[in-house]
């Protein structure tokens, strides 16, 4: 098995042995580390976080997840500690004790066995019913014991017979305990890819240690299927995708989620990128995933539903990539909703589902062109040397503006016959653009344009100083500047944003009036 459960910690409330049948010598008897921590006090226990990393440990296991009595905040857990997760935890609230314990059992045991449905006597072969308007993905991240036993077999028995086959990003400890899952899934046709053993964080591991740990959990992976690609969204870095390519990965996603920010959409690009990996010519594809369904209602996903289309009709790629959990859209709560996702997609957009590893690969780039430096998802933005750090607002360093920089660069050089492309090289090689936070501090030319706001100048001062060996800088020009760019961006463009705009103005509205008939008529 490539989980070590001695860099594991359970945490256990005092309740649980009673109510779930949790003992903590059981856990202790397979390697692992427990904490006792009253789960209403996950949050608020200022040393628990001590004494969580006094562990050396990996990965911690809950016996609850955010959606149970408690609502305990996983992730803000795992954001402070860097570490990995799992779930022994029910999705139903209704059925907590029951689900709960199958799922202490199953992780006891290292071998639980699902009861999935029958795979559909009329499941022809993919596509097989394509609409001409464009492809989607199903996407789905199974890290959480409950989410597979109880919310996955609730969505096959919807998807499958609907055509759908989809890509699951499975962590190394689901697919010890559930082997028989991913058999079904490879038989059935949908895509198997990697999510980390235990979810864990890849960032700031040196190198080898990273390659040691892809290649363990793709080899567990390689029994069942032919594997791919990864996620491992806000846990990776430039390492990483490195060593991504030395095993052979060819693919990789990250977050370009269509939501409101601010004042409006900010739409990211949804089309499929080529990616360079280091100074050699070792390229992946980079796939963004434009829709998740973790939070909010119906209206507001299909929002960001038909915002994604729209762009990526514009672009001419007409696919979108939409991110579930089972442990979430699988619940009897949610799964009325993920109906009416699908749905819409299918029915209402006209959209054929496709696994990510269908998705026509980007062309090929030339060796000899423009890398653009690239931040991820998660990573602190660096710190800034010299007087530049004085010159700017903060949205040059939220990544989401960062991505649509660098991309709005990259798309723009491309159309003037100046090929470029996303990098994780480093910010010394030759021909190469960083775009402030992340700046090369012996640059050769210094470009005061912000791409975000004015594409089509920056191109043009770029194209007339890129050539080989030239490093350039992209920065605010002045603290003015910034400021007027920063108000200009954010006005809203459509009668949609609009009305984004006043919805957030009244909900503050009906915050600072006092409680009583007025707020309720707002």
């Amino acid at each position: 098995m490539t989980v070590a459960l001695e860099h594991t910690v359970l945490l256990w409330d005092p309740d649980d042995p009673k109510r779930f049948g949790v003992d903590p010598h059981h856990f202790e008897a397979l390697g692992m580390q427990t904490l006792c921590v009253p789960y209403h006090q996950l949050g608020q226990e200022t040393k628990l976080i001590d004494n969580i990393l006094e562990t050396k440990a990996d990965a911690l296991v809950f016996t609850r997840n955010d959606d149970m009595k408690g609502f305990p905040p996983i992730g803000e857990i795992l954001s402070r500690t860097r570490m990995g997760y799992s779930c022994i935890s029910a999705i139903d609230p209704a059925h907590q004790e029951n689900q709960t314990r199958a799922c202490v059992k199953d992780f006891l045991s290292q071998n639980g066995v699902v009861e999935l449905p029958d795979i559909p006597k009329i499941y022809g072969p993919a596509n097989q019913n394509r609409a001409k308007n464009g492809t989607f993905t199903l996407v789905f991240d199974m890290e959480q014991l409950g989410g597979v036993r109880f919310g996955l077999p609730r969505l096959l028995k919807y998807i499958e017979p609907l055509g759908i086959r989809a890509t699951f990003f499975v962590t190394g400890i689901v697919a010890s305990i559930y082997p028989n899952v991913l058999e079904r899934l490879s038989i059935t046709g949908h895509e198997i890819a990697i999510h980390g053993s235990v979810h864990e964080f890849f960032t700031d591991r040196d190198f080898e240690e990273q390659l040691r740990r892809l290649s363990d959990h793709l080899n567990q992976l390689k029994r069942f299927s032919d594997v791919k690609g990864a996620n491992l969204i806000y846990r990776m870095d430039s390492l990483t995708v490195r060593a991504m390519t030395s095993v052979g990965i060819d693919y990789f996603v990250l977050f370009r989620k269509h939501v409101p920010y601010r004042s409006r959409y900010l739409r990211p690009s949804t089309r499929c990128r080529r990616f360079r990996a280091s100074e050699s010519s070792n390229d992946l594809t980079f796939i963004p995933i434009s829709v998740e369904t973790y939070q909010g209602d119906s209206s507001e996903i299909i929002r960001s539903i038909d915002s994604a289309w729209k762009t990526s009709q514009q672009e001419g790629t007409n696919h979108i990539s939409i991110l579930m959990h089972p442990f979430k859209d699988g619940s009897l709560k949610r799964m009325d909703l993920t109906r009416k996702i699908i749905q819409y997609v299918m029915e209402h957009l006209n959209l054929s589902p496709v696994t990510l590893n269908q998705l026509p690969s980007p062309p090929d780039v030339p060796e000899n062109v423009a890398q653009i430096h690239y931040r991820w998802d998660g990573c602190p933005a660096p710190d800034t040397a010299g007087s530049i750090s004085n010159l700017t607002r903060s949205w040059w360093h939220p990544i989401e503006y960062h991505a649509l920089r660098t991309e709005r660069l990259v798309d723009a050089l491309e159309q003037e016959n100046c090929p470029a492309m996303l990098s994780a090289g480093t910010t010394e090689l030759p021909s190469h653009i960083s775009i402030f936070p992340d700046i090369v501090t012996d640059a050769d030319i210094f470009v005061k344009t912000d791409p975000l706001c004015f594409v089509g100048s920056a191109t043009r001062l770029i194209k007339a100083v890129l050539g080989n060996g030239v490093r350039i800088n992209l920065y605010p020009a002045n603290k003015f500047t910034d400021i007027v760019n920063f108000c200009l961006f954010h006005l809203p463009r459509n009668t949609e944003e609009f009305l984004l705009v006043m919805r957030k103005i009244l909900m503050r509205i009906r915050l600072l009036l006092p409680l009583g008939k007025y707020s309720d008529h707002i």
